[in-house]
């Protein structure tokens, strides 16, 4: 099943290991453009550092056109193949293990492409600035086993959203669910917690930010897969249930 998958999205695959490389390539220029910028007095700066800006680059443009594109392309795909007789199990669990294959060859080659620009910087060019160590490769293998965790039953959730509720009423239920995760929690740290609660529902918050706040690592780690547990759950319903367009 995981093979057929594969061959059937293996487009997908080439999309995701291109857009690793245009990150890659765009973050390295810049950072070489800077750096020349910088050896000819352009740009004054006293703390100038060099840094694996390629590597970040590949991360963030890889999770933004994996996550924002592949929601539509969930749509797109369970059009085709149900519509070609391929049951709605099987399309659910190809689609899911084919992500994980996918996202793991990528964060394989993002974790690859760190080490080869590591070397870069060690030429004689980059040697004459400060190497500023913006992760080392501890913290980036954990954040990329997170994201291949993650990632694809998030890209299931949000592509099931817009697959149930069309893609002008979908979109804007994720973007709700967006500004949430971006701004609840600079409102609880800024606000309720700095200023005090307000109101009752700020009691509220406060209370349960107090409650978890001594909860060990452990237990947020059963949480966090308890919560993706209920997401591909959830995943399933939308697209057991829906009908081809």
């Amino acid at each position: 099943m995981l093979i057929q998958g594969i061959q059937l999205r293996k487009n997908t695959l080439n999309i995701y290991l291109l857009t690793t490389l245009i990150g890659f390539a765009f973050g390295s220029i810049l950072l070489l453009v800077m750096s020349i910028l910088f050896n000819a007095g352009i740009i004054k700066d006293n703390e100038y550092t060099v840094a694996v800006v390629g590597t970040l680059m590949s991360l963030i443009l890889f999770f933004a056109v994996y996550v924002f594109w592949g929601m539509s392309e969930l749509n797109t795909n369970f059009n085709k193949f149900i519509g070609f007789g391929m049951t709605r199990k099987k399309f659910f669990l190809q689609e899911l293990f084919s992500s994980y294959a996918f996202i793991g060859i990528s964060m394989l080659a993002i974790f690859v492409l760190y080490y080869i620009e590591l070397a870069i910087l060690k030429i004689p060019f980059y040697r004459q600035f400060v190497y500023e160590e913006l992760f080392t490769s501890k913290v980036l293998m954990l954040v990329l086993l997170c994201v291949v965790i993650c990632a694809p039953i998030l890209r299931m959730f949000l592509g099931s959203l817009l697959l149930k509720y069309g893609n002008s009423k979908g979109f804007w239920i994720i973007w709700a669910l967006w500004m949430v995760g971006c701004m609840a929690p600079g409102y609880i740290q800024d606000t309720i917690l700095r200023e005090g609660p307000r109101n009752g529902m700020e009691e509220v918050v406060l209370r349960m930010v107090m409650a978890v706040r001594g909860v060990p690592k452990a237990v947020w780690i059963v949480i966090g897969f308890a919560v993706l547990a209920v997401f591909l759950i959830i995943s399933w319903q939308m697209i057991r249930k829906k009908a081809v367009e």
